[in-house]
């Protein structure tokens, strides 16, 4: 968190807001990239905490995620190259997309062992793992900024803090789990078949996610909305602080909530999702209350002036982030259920479009001025049903847990 609050007043002093803003652009146009794991950042460490009985198991699914990750980063690599080459993205051609292409798709590789270690209950390893990569990204953004700020090299720097940390673990554990050793094509196409199974319900969050972060600011570049990306655009990068903060929380509650499926503790089950939805509780009045007290005055602390927030765009951002925080923790407390994924497959496959559909629609409806609010309101409207539906079911499985108890008390009386 302190390095993104750090590295954007850096930024914005030495490019300014348009520097700024490519380089933001960059980083949004290559996200996408994580759509080719088909959903593995959930279903890789549900399937390895159901298969930690077998050693042998977990092995083959974390070399098999590895090999889809490569081919994954391949494919994001070649179908970026053609749209360039047809030149349906000519305003983002240049140094800064280039090297956000090659550091994304390193990325994509390596990323998966965050997941690894979650599974096998090392957060708190990995957790040292992001403080070190935060700090040599917050120097080399320094370095930069004093020397020969470009915005391909903020693109370098930002990615050093989201590379460096995986790429240690894997070395780490590489050895352990021999990743150098290639399963037999039988025994990977049954663990790939699991993985994108259990996947397609995250694979669909993920789309639904990236619709709702990264999509948004090239989607206010197509509508003209260009005055908008630099504070909707810094909103959306404090968001990510914030929810880089609950990566503490959300591990912990889909490792506990999976445990507890996979043993039939519905005790334990119960207190984490209490837990859980108290987290969510607190974070949602927080956010609102952080963007309305404060929000104009950490805009303007954090460039130095350089950009400022439109017309709505406070309250805008923060019905928005909360929205979006709570349905985040919602979700890690329904992902480890197998029911609840077979239940809601179709739901975050629906809301990724639904997301790009209201956004317009709002924007078009809206005067110009109030774009960028518009844009972020529309996403919070269906967001928020999204998030209504998944509290509706999780309520609903504890009231029915709760009959369930009732009547057995009463069988047995």
């Amino acid at each position: 968190m302190f390095n993104q609050v750090v590295s954007v007043a850096l930024i914005s002093s030495a490019l300014g807001a348009d520097g700024l803003r490519e380089q933001m652009l960059a980083i949004a146009f290559v996200s996408w990239f994580n759509l080719t794991l088909c959903g593995m950042h959930t279903s890789l460490p549900v399937l390895l905490v159901r298969s930690a009985p077998t050693a042998e198991a977990s092995k083959l699914f974390i070399k098999t995620a590895y090999i889809l990750a490569l081919l994954g980063a391949l494919a994001s690599v070649a179908l970026t190259l053609l749209i360039l080459n047809l030149g349906l993205s000519k305003s983002l051609v240049g140094a800064p997309l280039a090297t956000a292409i090659i550091c994304n798709a390193t990325t994509i590789v390596f990323g998966l062992s965050e997941k690894v270690f979650h599974a096998t209950d090392r957060i708190a390893q990995f957790n040292v793992l992001n403080m070190i990569g935060t700090l040599i990204s917050l120097s080399t953004t320094y370095i930069l900024a004093r020397t020969h700020p470009t915005a391909s090299g903020f693109v370098v720097a930002f990615y050093l803090g989201v590379l460096l940390p995986p790429l240690a673990a894997t070395v780490s554990f590489g050895p352990r789990f021999d990743l150098t050793r290639v399963p037999s094509f039988a025994d990977f196409y049954a663990c790939a078949r699991q993985l994108i199974g259990v996947g397609v319900f995250g694979l669909g969050y993920e789309v639904a996610s990236y619709c709702k972060l990264q999509a948004l600011l090239a989607l206010l570049a197509l509508l003209g909305l260009s005055n908008a990306i630099a504070p909707v655009g810094l909103g959306l990068r404090l968001l990510g602080l914030i929810s880089g903060g609950l990566t503490i929380a959300i591990p912990i509650l889909m490792l506990r909530i999976g445990t507890a499926i996979r043993t039939q503790d519905e005790r334990s089950r119960r207190f984490w999702t209490r837990m859980g939805l108290g987290v969510a509780a607190a974070t949602a009045t927080g956010t609102i209350a952080l963007y309305q007290l404060l929000g104009p005055d950490v805009f303007d602390a954090w460039t130095a002036g350089a950009v400022a927030l439109g017309p709505g765009d406070s309250i805008a951002l923060a019905i928005f982030s909360a929205v979006y925080l709570v349905q985040n923790l919602v979700f890690a407390l329904i992902a480890p259920d197998p029911s609840f994924a077979r239940q809601l497959r179709w739901l975050f496959w629906l809301e990724g479009p639904a997301v790009i559909v209201a956004a317009v629609v709002s924007a078009l409806l809206a005067p110009a001025s109030y774009g960028g609010a518009a844009v972020l309101g529309g996403a919070a409207f269906v967001m928020g049903v999204a998030s209504l539906i998944l509290l509706g079911l999780l309520v609903g499985r504890r009231s029915g847990d709760s009959e369930g108890n009732g009547l057995r008390l009463q069988k047995h009386l």
